[in-house]
């Protein structure tokens, strides 16, 4: 758990792109981010809740949430018209109306999950490894029946779903199924991770990244996958290679291009914490080139000179509308963590 800082603040800097950041300093450290009736929600590593009602300035502890279950490590939050779904750490199902009203549902297993997705009509959660071991779905807006498992084995780490095929990944391997899962597919050949981003844009173009040099795509609706080197854009092979190892859910598809956070440590080849962009047009590339959106290191990037930060750790990344939203903290030499938030034009 990571202490709360005193003051919150704003302060504009250019990100490695050319667009504008701003950086804000917030009373906690934030998880993903999800908007609901024109305000921002965040749990957070205190495990209170957050709004902001100016787009991300400044951020408050949303005192009508009086449940103590929310978790900064929420990988995925459900947006709806009405609510925000997501799944704790207390083997909860939660629902937030953002005015006062939270809803605990308990998981009907008992056993911890590891996320919850909506994709179409369907809501699905996987329980993790070690507990029961399966993915389910349910077309209930309730969340309290219609429970289906996949099959038992089936647990994973993350599903997507894009032009008529859903595939969820397991950490080893993908499993591939355009009929709900009826039938299926597995995909074998991916390293094996902890942290995995499986994304697509809709259409036929599919990225894994998986928290090793090499990731893999995809551009037959995943039927097929390539291993594949990122490099940094201008640089060479192997001198300039990119590691993609953020948490799951910390990266995302926008306007031709997949973003995504890399590893807070180097590879060994190019340093960690940046933020990069991939556009689909660079698959056919031996060596795909990837932006530096923004780097995070206080030593390489002068803007973050001089403000007094000593050393920035990046933790999640959620797009909403035009802006990227990434959660951080600045870990000064005495100890004392400050809270971040960077928000940046897309």
């Amino acid at each position: 758990m990571f202490p709360t800082s005193i003051l919150q603040g704003t302060y504009n800097q250019s990100s490695g792109s050319g667009s504008s950041t701003d950086i804000n300093s917030v009373p906690a450290t934030l998880g993903h981010i999800a908007e609901l009736n024109s305000k921002l929600y965040s749990p957070s590593a205190d495990t209170n809740i957050y709004e902001s009602t100016n787009s991300g300035t400044t951020w408050s502890n949303f005192t009508a949430v009086t449940t103590s279950l929310h978790n900064a490590h929420t990988y995925s939050i459900v947006t709806e018209s009405n609510r925000l779904v997501f799944a704790d750490n207390s083997l909860d199902i939660v629902t937030f109306d953002g005015v006062n009203n939270v809803s605990n549902i308990n998981w009907i297993n008992g056993n911890t999950l590891v996320y919850i997705r909506k994709l179409g009509s369907k809501y699905y959660v996987s329980e993790n490894l070690s507990g029961g071991n399966a993915t389910y779905y349910t077309t209930s807006s309730a969340l309290n029946t219609g429970w289906t498992s996949v099959g038992t084995g089936t647990a994973s780490k993350w599903i997507e779903e894009g032009n008529g095929a859903e595939i969820y990944d397991n950490g080893s391997k993908l499993v591939r199924s355009t009929d709900g899962f009826s039938t299926s597919t597995d995909i074998f050949g991916f390293a094996n991770a902890t942290n995995v981003q499986l994304l697509t844009d809709g259409s036929n173009n599919w990225v894994r990244f998986g928290g090793s040099n090499q990731f893999r795509i995809s551009t037959d609706n995943g039927v097929n996958w390539t291993n594949k080197y990122m490099i940094e854009s201008g640089g060479s092979y192997p001198n300039d290679i990119v590691r993609e190892a953020a948490d799951t859910g910390s990266s995302f598809y926008y306007n031709n291009k997949f973003y995504f956070l890399n590893s807070n440590t180097s590879n060994g080849y190019t340093p960690g914490k940046r933020f990069y962009s991939l556009p689909t047009s660079e698959f056919s590339s031996t060596y795909p080139e990837v932006t530096v959106e923004y780097d995070f290191n206080v030593s390489t990037n002068s803007e973050l000179q001089g403000q007094g930060y000593t050393t920035i750790i990046p933790l999640y990344i959620t797009r909403i509308g035009t802006k990227a939203y990434v959660s951080a903290f600045d870990n000064s030499l005495s100890g004392t963590v400050t809270p971040l938030l960077f928000i940046m034009d897309l």
